[in-house]
């Protein structure tokens, strides 16, 4: 996974600055959840995982939220965990980790956790189901609570591949152009997984989001030139020079996902799926 930590480590300023703003509101959809099921964390005793920290959207939403509570942020790309422990919140320990290897191995204690959260994380881990089962297993028996956001449904791919269909009409999109759900697409996976990790009375919803760009161009030069993963991912069809892409995918996104009011505008909508239960 060390190639795929430096990729997200070289992605974490433009993270932080477009997509921050989308996982945010995830993450306030997770906790919305998790407050109208279970009590909410007690400051005095919660110790709370937040697997995938990125570069600190969750954190924050969980150290404002949550006041003086232990939270436990860990992330296996170096600069993304660089950025998060720059906003210096309080009674917030970090750490590498790879959600997609033993957790223990790396430093954690089983049974310890009140809490543990992933927020669209998982999707892009080789085995969704392993990273379950690591984070049900740190968790206290019997109270331990899990809550996780995945996307169900994304429209991010769809620019691209119309605007490379409309340059050469013989594109073939990759099976992964969609990155966004290749290996748990629904809140169904969601929820059997829960299941197979040993997680009861789950709950779940789904919140409809969006991707805001102040223009199509703006999308369009962020989608080529922030290196992110899933970006790049997408971006594996195209056969040619992606920069001859650039102005036919604005485009196409301004075509697709303009107001259509003549604002420049553009919203790109997404589905965030969150389940949240109890360790039996």
């Amino acid at each position: 996974m060390a190639d795929k930590a430096t990729a997200w480590s070289t992605s974490a300023q433009a993270y932080s600055t477009k997509v921050v703003h989308l996982t945010s509101r995830g993450g306030v959809a997770l906790l919305t959840l998790l407050e109208t099921t279970f009590p909410p964390p007690d400051p005095r005793t919660a110790n709370i995982l937040d697997a995938g920290a990125g570069t600190g959207a969750f954190t924050t939403l969980l150290s404002t939220t949550y006041p003086n509570t232990r939270i436990h942020a860990a992330d296996f790309a170096p600069q993304m965990l660089s950025h998060l422990q720059s906003l210096s919140l309080p009674n917030i320990t970090t750490q590498i980790l790879d959600s997609s290897q033993d957790h223990t191995t790396q430093g954690l204690t089983p049974n310890t956790f009140t809490h543990a959260f992933s927020t669209f994380l998982i999707q892009f881990l080789p085995s969704p189901h392993f990273a379950l089962h690591e984070m049900t297993r740190l968790l206290q028996p019997q109270t331990g609570l899990l809550g996780t956001a995945i996307w169900t449904k994304s429209h991010m791919h769809e620019p691209w591949d119309t605007a490379c269909k409309n340059l050469d009409a013989g594109y073939i999109a990759p099976s992964a152009s969609n990155p966004f759900g290749q290996t748990m697409k629904s809140i169904a996976d969601l929820e059997a997984a829960y299941r197979n990790a040993g997680i009861v009375d789950v709950v779940s919803s789904e919140t409809e989001l969006w991707f805001e760009c102040e223009s199509a161009e703006e999308f369009a030069d962020y989608f080529l030139d922030s290196k992110n993963p899933a970006f790049v991912t997408m971006q594996g069809g195209w056969k040619g020079d992606v920069e001859g892409v650039r102005k036919e995918l604005a485009r196409v996104t301004r075509e697709m996902f303009g107001s259509g009011d003549g604002a420049a505008k553009v919203r790109i909508p997404m589905v965030a799926g969150c389940s949240v239960g109890r360790k039996a």
